[in-house]
């Protein structure tokens, strides 16, 4: 695996007009997927706080071709991001290109400062609380 990394976070100037929660307002921020990985893994992070990403497509049936009865589908590319001790080792070691992956876990979003080009972007992640390969290994 790769150890690649060119984002870094930046504070969020907005986080102060949150909302905050009473304490006994629940919430839900839950993500299931079921998809192919786009390639292998890369590491990143520190020493101290690792992190494994990758992509996972998801298709979605977007028609049938009039002409040739071609089902036609739409993909969606979804980065994974993997955290959790118990699943960053396996997710470096076993994870692999068009392997087919369950992940559960919550959609995060960030601001990071691209460094190679300065600029200031979005980044919608899943943060990956579970998965299963669904692969055979």
């Amino acid at each position: 695996s790769e150890k690649v990394s060119n984002e870094v976070p930046i504070e969020n100037e907005d986080e102060e007009d949150t909302p905050v929660s009473t304490g006994r307002e629940r919430s839900l921020n839950r993500v299931q997927l079921i998809g192919r990985v786009g390639a292998d893994p890369k590491v990143g992070g520190t020493e101290r706080h690792k992190v494994v990403t990758f992509n996972l497509a998801t298709n979605e049936y977007a028609g049938t071709n009039t002409v040739n009865g071609e089902i036609k589908q739409r993909v969606d590319w979804h980065r994974i991001a993997v955290f959790q001790p118990r699943l960053l080792d396996n997710a470096e070691k076993y994870v692999r290109q068009g392997d087919r992956i369950y992940v559960q876990g919550r959609l995060h979003h960030n601001m990071i400062k691209d460094k190679l080009t300065g600029q200031d972007r979005y980044v919608s992640s899943i943060i990956a609380d579970d998965m299963i390969y669904l692969t055979k290994k």
